[in-house]
């Protein structure tokens, strides 16, 4: 497992499961914030709320994340 630190200061934690990586954050991070560091765009926040059934860019509580290691996979998903 991984440790890193995003750049609004919040630690998590990363562990590679194929496609997919898995993340654990705490509350009051955004979704925006981590589309940005994985994706080097904020605006790709929805594919992580899209895949991890979330309605909001905020995390409400501790948590972890499933994020896909190609947006572009889920874009093409969505859109068929």
């Amino acid at each position: 497992m991984l440790q890193f630190q995003l750049r609004n200061d919040v630690k998590i934690s990363e562990q590679d499961i194929g496609e997919y990586r898995t993340i654990t954050v705490k509350k009051g991070t955004r979704l925006d914030n981590i589309a940005f560091d994985m994706y080097d765009d904020a605006s790709l926040w929805w594919i992580i709320a899209y895949v991890n059934e979330l309605i909001t860019p905020f995390v409400s509580s501790k948590m972890n994340l499933v994020i896909p290691k190609n947006p572009n996979s889920i874009i093409q998903k969505v859109i068929k």
